[in-house]
């Protein structure tokens, strides 16, 4: 691999690691049973979806 190919793969996942890092840092100070946005922000992450409703509630 080049120097290119190495900061192409690092710009690709960046986003990736920001998302990540915003879920681990909401979890010590949340209800994930209640709190909607790290629901949300989760499901989205680690794309859990077209699931019933009381599906998210037990997971």
């Amino acid at each position: 691999m080049q120097k290119d190919d190495f900061v192409a793969a690092i710009e690709k996942v960046r986003e990736g690691i920001g998302q990540y890092l915003e879920i681990m840092s909401m979890l010590p100070a949340v209800d994930v049973g209640t709190h909607k946005i790290i629901q949300k922000r989760f499901n989205h992450f680690y794309r859990i979806r077209q699931r019933p409703r009381d599906w998210y509630s037990e997971y």
